[in-house]
């Protein structure tokens, strides 16, 4: 059974993301971990998405987030990419509405609030 909570709980943590971001952007850092960000099975969420049964994959919305999820920290590896090879300002167009990381956000929470409300 699928827990709705968790749904409200990875809308939550991936809006923060952007601010990680932002922050990873305007400090410099250059030892951001590229490869782990990419990943979408070492979140909270996708490991979350990764123990649920066979049956609660099968729906189109599961189907759709599990995708976006995975577009989303290609994305966001791409800004930290960007961030410490010292291309900034890449990496912050890359956070603007029309930017490749808002865009994969949105549509990621967009798919998250669709399955929410799918569920009973």
């Amino acid at each position: 059974m699928i827990d709705k909570r968790e749904i409200e709980l990875a809308i939550a943590a991936h809006n923060v993301w952007k601010t990680r971001l932002k922050q990873l952007i305007e400090a410099g850092e250059r030892s951001e971990d590229v490869d782990s960000l990419r990943r979408d099975d070492l979140c909270t969420f996708g490991k979350w998405l990764n123990t649920l049964e066979d049956d609660d994959c099968v729906s189109p919305e599961y189907l759709a987030v599990r995708q976006l999820h995975a577009d989303f920290h290609q994305a966001a590896a791409a800004v930290a990419e960007h961030a410490v090879a010292g291309d900034l300002t890449t990496a912050s167009y890359m956070l603007f509405p029309d930017g490749a990381y808002s865009i994969a956000s949105t549509k990621l929470v967009n798919a998250l609030n669709a399955w929410h409300a799918k569920l009973p």
